[in-house]
């Protein structure tokens, strides 16, 4: 969320979770003036990465949800605007390394959110991770030690 002149509220996903439970929590969406009608506030709450919501205001821009009953929220998962080469929940992502003659694979994971976590990744390799649920952009990249990303 931006303030001032030029406020724009605008994400991808905006995922709310029960406190106790751990489920999704549903409801209906509010935003402050200024509503893109190509990209409504629902559209933040749609389980749909690839249609963001997009508002904008004088002063300041919100998107909000009513429940309709009193709720806790207990996490929240957000999803930035992009294009859809990112990691999904439910998709399955294999991540391989050159080894000079081929590509290695060091393994396959369902993503649980929206990033994954792989092991044994070998020092200075050069990656690329495959979304093997659907989608083809794919780009190489290196880590640093620290665990940075350089894409190639």
């Amino acid at each position: 969320m931006k303030r001032g002149a030029d406020a724009r509220c605008e994400f991808a996903e905006l995922t709310l979770f029960d406190r106790n439970s751990g489920e999704v929590l549903h409801g209906r969406a509010m935003a402050s003036a200024g509503v893109d009608p190509t990209r409504p506030a629902a559209n933040a709450f749609d389980g749909n990465i690839l249609t963001p919501a997009s508002v904008s205001a004088p002063g300041e821009a919100w998107v909000a949800v009513d429940f309709g009953r009193p709720v806790e929220v207990g996490r929240i998962q957000y999803t930035p605007r992009g294009d859809g080469n990112t990691i999904e929940p439910g998709d399955e992502y294999e991540l391989t390394y050159w080894d000079g003659s081929r590509w290695a694979s060091l393994g396959r994971k369902r993503a649980e959110t929206v990033s994954i976590d792989f092991d044994n990744i070998p020092a200075g390799a050069l990656l690329l991770l495959r979304n093997r649920t659907k989608g083809r952009e794919e780009r190489i990249f290196t880590l640093d030690p620290d665990g940075s990303q350089h894409w190639h």
